[in-house]
This record gives C-alpha cells, sequence and structure tokens, in this order.
C-alpha cells in the first residue's frame, strides 16, 4: 500500500478532532479517505495499493512507477527521469 500525501496533523495536534474542523494541504488525504481507498481495493481483491494524491493523476502517477521499475530492470541509477 502507497498512501500517498496522508494530513495527519500530528505535528502541532491538540487531540482527536473532527476532520470537518481540521483545514489538511490541498492534495492532501484525511486518513480516513485512506481507509475508504484501501477497503475499496481490497474488496477488489487488489494486490498493490495505490492512494492518489489529489495534485497527480492515476496516469501520471503509473508513468512514474513504471519509469522507477525500468530502472532496476534497465540497471539505470535510481530516479533517472
Amino acid at each position: 500500500m502507497m498512501p500517498g500525501w496522508t494530513w495527519t496533523a500530528l505535528m502541532g495536534n491538540v487531540g482527536p478532532t473532527n476532520e470537518k474542523d481540521v483545514k489538511k494541504p490541498a492534495g492532501s488525504w484525511y486518513p480516513s479517505q485512506v481507509a475508504e481507498e484501501l477497503m475499496k481495493d481490497l474488496e477488489m481483491r487488489s494486490f498493490y495499493i495505490v492512494c492518489p494524491d489529489g495534485e497527480t493523476d492515476r496516469a501520471l502517477d503509473q508513468a512514474r512507477m513504471k519509469w522507477a521499475s525500468e530502472d532496476l530492470v534497465a540497471g539505470r541509477p535510481a530516479l533517472s527521469r
């Protein structure tokens, strides 16, 4: 599972807070959104679970993952793109 950018507000947290009362950065996900994505993908019997981050679309995420895996197979340095 790759949860992406998950906003937990741990820095300076004042205790349990309702998500509707929390201001999170644009593009980030609440932990509950990550959990929903996890459950949805598990129901589909997905092995790899990649949560979007709200800023990068699925096609770009897939292109980056493909390139990174090809770095390994082709013997290129990491993050060669």
